[in-house]
């Protein structure tokens, strides 16, 4: 959905998995507004489920900085940036 090749992140995955237990893998699978869907995300996580991965993060992309971050005492311009 992205149009670039990702065949180098799958392949490094795979690479991943021969090395170590699939449980210490966390993978995160961002829905990004305006530029992917939820069958994208959908698509993408049963590829990783078919390949052993457990621990998938699947989430919401936002583009304005989490409470945490406010939290960490980053500040902001008038832009939220």
């Amino acid at each position: 959905y992205t149009g670039g090749d990702a065949r180098r992140a799958w392949d490094n995955l795979h690479r991943l998995l021969q090395l170590v237990d699939s449980k210490r893998i966390t993978v995160r699978v961002p829905q990004i507004p305006d530029f992917n869907t939820e069958a994208d995300t959908d698509r993408t996580v049963e590829r990783l489920t078919a390949m052993g991965i457990t621990n998938i993060d699947r989430f919401i992309y936002s583009k304005f900085p989490s409470s945490r971050c406010l939290d960490d005492g980053l500040t902001l311009n008038s832009e939220g940036k």
